[in-house]
């Protein structure tokens, strides 16, 4: 790999890092969805808190792409455990493994 490769991966990742993930606050509307998830899913809490969260920021892009052409607004859900990964398949999420 050349420098210029390299340099060109470095500066593609933290583009993704700094403006693809999204750090959401747990509130009320991330959190109203975690008892129906648990049962549903028999996932942890802990589990459940990263697929609410998820599920907010999938249906909040939603919204505001609403009308717009070509928003291409796509979640992706990074998750390694089995249970998770299984959860979030069907709810719709385009799923990656980080390990």
């Amino acid at each position: 790999m050349s420098i210029n490769e390299k340099e060109k991966l470095v500066d593609e990742f933290q583009a993704d890092w700094f403006f693809s993930l999204s750090i959401l606050e747990l509130t009320t509307h991330t959190m109203i969805a975690l008892p129906a998830l648990c049962e549903q899913y028999f996932l942890q809490a802990s589990d459940a808190i990263h697929l609410s969260a998820a599920i907010w920021l999938k249906d909040s892009i939603r919204v505001h792409a609403k009308g717009s052409e070509g928003s291409g607004n796509i979640v992706e859900f990074g998750v390694s455990d089995r249970r998770l990964v299984e959860a979030a398949l069907k709810c719709g999420f385009q799923v990656f493994n980080p390990a």
